[in-house]
């Protein structure tokens, strides 16, 4: 079957005229602050959500129309009025949770004196259990348009005002930019790689000062917004804002620095496995299967992978890929990563495909977001839909972890195991230990601001030196590696921050999920299923447990490093197999 590899918009407004119109449209639908408050409660939340849906239609759009196309302007002028109009929202919303607050009852109790307020349960949940720590002065409309325009302004720097040099590759004379710098990484002969890597960082070294400036700029409103809310850090407001808890970070720390040594013994193994006596971190890529694989085939690969979740999961699969909602192959001016954009009206996932078996992880990991997306639509109001990015990896990594073990069990032969063995542990490396880098990395960035003595560029980079010889033992740490932080997109996505972690936590509960429902432990394939309806209808634990997932047992944590553990164990015995 030959699936879709654009975006149909059709959804969403039928052109850019039709979007304009609608913008233009809400953009002045206000309603005085006096004539909303006089309104009752529950029309204030019905019109809210109403005009919150519109909006996010608006957004997603032209969020995504942007990403296509980063030197069309236009796009960036439309952000001021999104974000204005979401600024104004936001003030109608401060006025509905004021009104929250003042509730001097349970939540039973009121909800039970006024039962047309049910549907909302999840909404004055979360109000309330955040009592103490609401934006009162409702700094966050102020702040949050400054941070997403630090976001575009590194998105240009790095995607259209880069300072690409030249390099030749292949005989031809070439500028190596944040688009092709990885593409052309897999296609390179050791030699090229050493030489690309050099070339591409001497790059993000002139940019250093400037993206440090940046970091430093949107941690502080970070720790404003933290200190406006009364938390006493960064960290903490992210954390309450998901319902959740400092323990739960620092018990990923301390199980990820008790389980070191498996990572430095698949480093050993790695290097061994291709006879070097030192590796830098652009070896890593030495003897990966980078075959290719059409959209088409990599798509029926994920179909097959995902067999085990059954037949009610795979139809919705299918009706989601017939819907023309990735925009699959780089192009000039077009952002450079993959993301799924989570969204009520239809999920949209850009992605930058080069035919290759890595793609087919890719498709995996974001399909599983629209499939989740998909099933909370279909189950909850719009006001329940939205739910803790803690929650969402879990979906996609999942998925990526049935896809390895496909690929595995197709294997013929050791060669191909290790292969296979490779990326599946590169993927858990990925996801795990380099996240929890990047979270300590972004960690030290807050607390430094938390001082009140922000980090200088010099600082920055020595910090990140430290953390990659740390959380990378056996790789050669070249010194022109200080400047890789530069390169994590995730510090300018959206507006939040500590987004790291939760691929380490996601990926560790996807493990124990997916190894569950392989082996059909008890009713691990059900409750999954039930899971992927929750969505934003019930505290972040109490959804983890509807999967069977208890995260205040620190066991849950220590497990997913013990599946690890195993994995390098039997990459071991291949590669001894190997060497006889």
């Amino acid at each position: 079957m030959q699936y879709k590899t654009n975006i149909d918009f059709a959804a969403f407004f039928v052109s850019d005229d039709d979007f304009n119109s609608h913008l233009e449209q809400l953009s002045k639908e206000n309603i005085p602050a006096s004539e909303f408050k006089s309104k009752s409660l529950k029309a204030q939340l019905d019109w809210y959500y109403a005009k919150y849906l519109e909006w996010e239609k608006l957004y997603s759009y032209n969020e995504v129309k942007s990403d296509l196309n980063l030197s069309n302007q236009v796009y960036n002028q439309n952000k001021e009025i999104i974000n204005r109009i979401k600024s104004y929202l936001d003030s109608l919303k401060n006025i509905i949770n004021e009104e929250i607050m003042s509730i001097d009852m349970s939540l039973d109790e009121y909800l039970a004196q006024n039962k047309e307020l049910k549907d909302y349960y999840m909404v004055f949940y979360n109000v309330m259990r955040k009592k103490d720590h609401l934006d009162e002065r409702g700094l966050s409309t102020k702040i949050l348009p400054y941070i997403s325009r630090i976001n575009s302004l590194y998105n240009t720097l790095m995607n259209v005002e880069f300072p690409a040099e030249e390099i030749v590759f292949n005989g031809e004379t070439i500028k190596l930019t944040t688009k092709n710098y990885n593409s052309l990484m897999l296609k390179a002969t050791h030699e090229d790689r050493k030489n690309l890597a050099a070339t591409y960082f001497q790059s993000l070294s002139k940019i250093n000062k400037t993206v440090s400036s940046l970091l430093n700029m949107r941690y502080q409103m970070f720790q404003d917004l933290a200190t406006e809310a009364g938390y006493s850090s960064i960290l903490e407001h992210v954390l309450g804002e998901d319902d959740l808890n400092i323990k739960i970070t620092d018990n990923l720390l301390n199980n990820a620095n008790d389980s070191l040594e498996s990572l430095k013994k698949y480093y050993v193994l790695r290097r061994q496995e291709l006879g070097l006596d030192e590796m830098h971190f652009y070896d890593r890529r030495e003897g990966k299967d980078e075959s290719e694989i059409d959209f088409d085939t990599a798509v029926n690969n994920v179909i097959k992978a995902l067999r085990p979740l059954g037949s009610e999961y795979l139809k919705r699969l299918e009706e989601i890929l017939n819907c023309g909602l990735i925009d699959v192959y780089p192009r000039e001016n077009k952002y450079p990563g993959g993301y799924h954009l989570r969204n009520y009206t239809q999920s949209l996932i850009v992605m930058n495909s080069h035919d290759t078996m890595r793609d087919s992880y890719t498709i995996a990991h974001e399909l599983g977001h629209a499939v989740n997306s998909s099933f909370i639509k279909e189950t909850h109001q719009f006001s329940d839909f939205h739910f803790s990015n803690f929650l969402s990896e879990v979906t996609s990594l999942t998925n990526e972890i049935l896809m390895a073990d496909y690929y595995f069990e197709q294997a013929s032969t050791d060669e191909e195991k290790v292969i296979i063995l490779e990326q599946k542990i590169g993927k858990f490396i990925a996801n795990v230990y380099t996240s929890i880098m990047w979270f300590e990395f972004e960690d030290g960035i807050c607390k430094a601001i938390q001082n009140g003595r922000p980090m200088t560029p010099d600082e920055m980079i020595a910090l990140y030196q430290k953390l990659y010889q740390k959380y990378n033992p056996e790789i050669v740490c070249d010194d022109y590696l200080k400047y890789g932080y530069i390169t994590r997109l995730h510090y300018f996505m959206g507006n939040y921050c500590y987004y790291n972690f939760q691929y380490a936590t996601g990926m560790l509960m996807a493990t124990k999920l997916a190894n569950d429902i392989k082996n059909n432990v008890s009713d691990s394939r059900e409750k999954y299923l039930q899971f992927l309806h929750v969505g934003g209808s019930m505290p972040t634990l109490e959804a983890l447990k509807v999967a069977g997932l208890d995260l205040t047992n620190e066991e849950i944590i220590a497990d997913g490093f013990k599946y690890f553990s195993k994995d390098v164990a039997f990459y071991e015995k291949l590669v001894l197999k190997r060497q006889k």
